[in-house]
């Protein structure tokens, strides 16, 4: 998809969203009598599978969230009845929920606050906080536990002194159920702390940022966070494969600095050679691996590839052990990228 189409297609389902709403169509549902409860949202699902579309290329990528920030803080709200009720419709909620629920969670929380700022009112910001009140009324709200909080602050800097009773009644609850869960996830956190590893992903995010290599991963590190935090007793093949990409992605962001910084291409070591091994025997070259490294390394991503690979669930200890794995051999590329070309970060 070229930016042309990608503008267009979210744009049609914003229109989409804004006019079922409009009509009195329910966009979001909860399946209430599930436990835990389930959110239905097809458009949420339609812009999903844009952005997997889009993600890979970073200008599509960052087009696809600025035209949700820019729906998020611009878009309009329209006033509807149905018999003696008055509600507002606009594709704003749909745009804070789909960036929350893709873990753009910076672009959800800076998108409400200007739309704060730039329309002022409460109920035109209505739309967002109906769809953030359902959500939190199920089991599906989640997000790292500082940017609940800076939600929390966004929403309760917003002046509701001459609103009405109703109005901040419905304020104070989201307040009040992102608090319970902002503490909830904290206690939980404490209880189940790695002092050791969370400060070597501390250490690995820093880097990263240092050396510009791109923010998913460090996204991806603090979604593995919340992830281990869930009450959930299995955890899902498709997270593991999600720590294969991990891998992968990074292994390959090293070989395409080292290229840039060389001033060649990455080799081709015959046709019989996939991409991603030339990859790792690059690297092994460039960064003076041992046989021992390199091997643990080939090891670890063709265990990914097989756990990841399947589709069964695996015990939160397994996944925990080999997020702590992927953390530690990230550590171990960055120190050997850094010394060989003497880009040390502190």
């Amino acid at each position: 998809m070229d930016q042309v189409e990608i503008e267009q297609s979210i744009k049609i389902v914003l229109n989409k969203e804004h006019s079922d709403l409009a009509s009195g169509i329910n966009t979001l549902k909860i399946a209430s009598n599930e436990n835990p409860s389930i959110i239905s949202y097809d458009h949420f699902n339609t812009l999903a599978e844009i952005y997997e579309l889009c993600k890979k290329d970073k200008s599509a990528a960052s087009l696809f969230k600025q035209t949700l920030v820019n729906d998020l803080v611009f878009a309009k709200e329209t006033i509807h009845k149905i018999g003696d009720v008055q509600y507002y419709a606009s594709s704003a909620g749909l745009s804070f929920y789909t960036l929350w629920q893709l873990g753009l969670y910076d672009y959800a929380i800076i998108g409400l606050a200007n739309r704060i700022e730039q329309i002022g009112s409460f109920s035109l910001v209505n739309s967002v906080y109906r769809v953030l009140d359902s959500f939190l009324f199920t089991d599906q709200f989640y997000g790292p536990t500082h940017q609940i909080g800076k939600l929390s602050d966004t929403i309760r800097d917003q002046n509701v002194t001459l609103a009405p009773n109703s109005t901040k009644q419905f304020h104070s609850r989201i307040l009040r159920k992102l608090s319970a869960l902002a503490y909830s996830q904290l206690k939980r956190e404490l209880k189940g702390v790695n002092l050791e590893i969370n400060k070597d992903k501390q250490v690995l995010n820093e880097k990263i940022r240092e050396l510009r290599f791109d923010d998913k991963y460090i996204n991806f590190l603090e979604e593995t966070d919340r992830l281990l935090h869930e009450k959930s007793e299995v955890v899902s093949s498709a997270m593991i494969g999600s720590l294969r990409s991990f891998m992968e992605e990074l292994l390959t962001a090293f070989s395409e600095r080292i290229c840039q910084l060389s001033n060649e291409t990455l080799p081709d070591y015959g046709t019989d050679i996939k991409k991603m091994g030339r990859v790792r025997k690059y690297l092994k070259e460039k960064l003076e691996l041992s046989d021992t490294d390199h091997k643990f390394i080939d090891s670890f991503i063709d265990i990914l590839h097989k756990e990841g690979g399947h589709s069964f669930t695996s015990k939160p200890e397994y996944f925990r052990l080999t997020r702590n794995i992927a953390i530690e051999l990230a550590l171990l590329l960055t120190s050997k990228f850094e010394t060989k070309y003497n880009l040390k970060t502190n």
